[in-house]
């Protein structure tokens, strides 16, 4: 277990520094003010975000000036806050005086550390559980995989290719088997019913790949047949999604007929809610949560009562976990589990008991670096919040960092009957680290992990991650979706744009 001492240390230091530029220059009462506007500003829309969690230049540069015109203000010290948002979404009038916000830029500034500074566990290259196959077929160059999913039943990998627009089918031996059209980029694939070795699968095309309050997201459904080849079959009336990421289908209302939930991340604007089916193929929608970065669902009934209830996961500024509790009738109370800074950068969850006392506990990752504070940040990495047994999550209970961490797994990989971990990286610190593009946690018990990795992690940018038994032989196997363009924090020379659009980890416990 990696213990936070090295960043409690570079908090503690500016923590003194900012006690000495306040006592030097006798302004005390200012500094007081300063926390207490900035706790009232930043508190009505998420978690206040303390000092210590960005640099002194991410703030001043990068994130201030991002927040300020959400608050009417367009300047400070001589820098224009230059932001773009769809119209009438900001404020005309400002939510305080300039002298105000100058004092918050100043807390900020004051209590932030010169650079982040966190430690860097070893990550072994031994990973021999696992055999690393790629698949043979090329054809879009650089590869631009949006999604990846297992097909146990069909032995089979539905690869989701966003630069093209096409869902691509692949055998256990990574075979190409067939292809079918997308309308746009594809961020979900939800696998349905399964009959005489023909598969309905729902795709949920996200529209444009970058955060966006452009509404051309979508769902349709395609057929899969024996021989593996998708055929697009119906274009149900959801459509003028706001860049949506998950999607999961399930009769939600127990009507007898399935609904959908579906995670509108959008960027200004976007939400968590269902779509509840109706007479002629139409859909109501029915919101669940107001606000734009819902990320990722899990239906699980977690009071026993035999209806699903709801696990959520929510990004952008009020970052956090939440439970939706199935009330009957399509109707869902909501409470707060875990709730994160807005500087987080939440990115994935997965639900398995760790301590093996019969309750799910979360297991979380932060790693989206992409918005306003580009640099590496020692917090980010997995995270394992145990259930107390009465679904509180308040202590964290394990933590390791791992820059840019983009999703976690959570299985029983080599049959021992305790709970390992797979995460990807997309935003790893690829210069000093590039082992973080994919870890294996092997746990030896008592949430002692030794994490592991293979030789080739840099074959591909790690995007997209699923995890099932795609030869049927009993264990669970691992695919990685390479997306090769993107944001790159760190300029590394790497190969991706001619790597393989996926890659299989199989698993050779059996």
């Amino acid at each position: 277990m990696i213990s936070k001492k090295t960043l409690s240390g570079s908090i503690m230091t500016a923590g003194m520094i900012a006690l000495m530029f306040v006592n030097c220059n006798s302004n005390r009462k200012e500094f007081v003010e300063a926390e207490k506007l900035a706790k009232q500003h930043c508190q009505s829309c998420h978690l206040f975000p303390s000092p210590h969690l960005l640099d002194k230049k991410s703030w001043v540069y990068g994130v201030l000036p991002a927040m300020g015109p959400r608050l009417g203000i367009r300047a400070s010290n001589g820098i224009m806050y230059k932001y773009n948002a769809p119209k009438g979404t900001l404020p005309d009038q400002a939510a305080m005086s300039q002298a105000d916000w100058e004092k918050i830029v100043r807390y900020f500034y004051t209590l932030a550390p010169d650079t982040l500074k966190g430690e860097s566990p070893a990550i072994l290259k031994n990973l021999t559980q696992f055999s690393y196959k790629e698949t043979s077929f090329r054809d879009t160059r650089p590869p631009v995989t949006t999604q990846v999913k297992i097909d146990p039943q069909n032995h089979s990998v539905y690869i989701c290719d966003g630069a093209v627009y096409k869902l691509k089918i692949f055998d256990h031996e990574l075979t190409f088997k067939g292809e079918a059209p997308t309308h746009l980029a594809a961020s979900s694939v939800s696998l349905d019913s399964f009959e005489n070795g023909t598969r309905e699968a729902t795709i949920l095309d996200m529209g444009i790949l970058s955060p966006s309050d452009v509404v051309s997201g979508r769902i349709q459904k395609l057929a899969i047949s024996k021989e593996l080849i998708p055929t697009v079959t119906e274009v149900p009336s959801i459509d003028s999604l706001m860049r949506p990421v998950f999607l999961e289908h399930r009769d939600i209302d127990e009507d007898g007929v399935n609904d959908y939930l579906v995670s509108e991340f959008g960027n200004f604007y976007g939400d968590l809610a269902w779509f509840k089916a109706e007479k002629d193929n139409n859909y109501r929608k029915i919101i669940l949560r107001d606000k734009p970065g819902a990320m990722q669902t899990r239906f699980v009934d977690f009071n026993k009562d035999g209806k699903d209830d709801v696990f959520a996961l929510m990004a952008q500024a009020d970052e956090g976990i939440f439970l939706y509790e199935n009330k009957s009738n399509g109707k869902f109370e909501e409470k707060t589990l875990l709730r994160f800074a807005a500087v987080n950068g939440s990115t994935s969850f997965d639900l398995a008991d760790f301590n093996s006392d019969g309750y799910l506990d979360i297991v979380y990752t932060a790693g989206d670096n992409s918005d306003y504070s580009k640099t590496l940040k020692p917090y980010h990495g997995v995270y394992i919040f145990l259930n107390d047994g009465k679904w509180n999550f308040g202590k964290e209970e394990y933590f390791f960092p791992i820059n840019g961490c983009f999703k976690v797994i959570a299985r029983d990989f080599d049959k021992d009957g305790d709970q390992d971990l797979a995460t990807i990286s997309f935003f790893a610190d690829l210069k000093n680290k590039p082992e973080e593009g994919f870890v294996y946690f092997k746990n030896n018990g008592n949430l002692n992990f030794e994490a592991q990795t293979f030789p080739q992690v840099m074959s591909g940018h790690w995007l997209t991650m699923d995890a099932d038994d795609l030869d049927g032989d009993g264990d669970v196997d691992i695919v990685l979706g390479n997306m090769s363009v993107g944001p790159l924090n760190i300029q590394v020379e790497n190969k991706w744009a001619s790597g393989p659009s996926f890659i299989l980890l199989e698993n050779k416990f059996r």
